[in-house]
């Protein structure tokens, strides 16, 4: 279920080393500093929909898998399995994120930059947003 960073498993006190290398359906978590308060950012691989959580509801795996399922009913995994990204298009997608939300952090309360990154337009989805990309996810899941 969850794909880890190296920070986000530094910070969930996870041995990043013993995490296997997975293709699957899954959200990719990574922590990041926003006007001095920490953020896991939650970024579901296939669609690239992006969450913003405060770090201190993510202090655990169990806990930050239980915010990912409060925020994205519509995700079916049951299990909660721990691995690492090794697909380098979705690394550079979470990075030019991670970049966007540095650069709008200025503007933005951390509240709206979710919502503003699910708007925007990314190359790994064909040129299309995460919210579109999301909509067809849920209509192939429920059929």
């Amino acid at each position: 279920m969850l794909h880890l960073s190296q920070l986000a498993a530094k910070y969930l006190k996870v041995d990043y080393r013993a995490l296997e290398t997975s293709v699957r359906d899954v959200f990719r978590v990574d922590v990041m500093t926003i006007n001095r308060k920490k953020y896991v950012l939650v970024v579901h691989e296939l669609t690239m929909y992006t969450l913003l959580l405060e770090a201190a509801s993510c202090k655990t795996v169990e806990k930050t898998c239980k915010n990912i399922r409060e925020f994205c009913p519509w995700y079916t995994g049951a299990e909660i399995t721990l691995g690492k990204t090794s697909d380098r298009k979705i690394i550079g997608t979470v990075t030019e994120i991670r970049m966007t939300i540095e650069y709008l952090k200025q503007e933005h309360p951390p509240q709206e930059l979710s919502a503003i990154i699910n708007r925007m337009i990314f190359s790994i989805l064909n040129y299309s947003t995460p919210d579109d990309c999301l909509q067809v996810y849920v209509k192939s899941c429920h059929q």
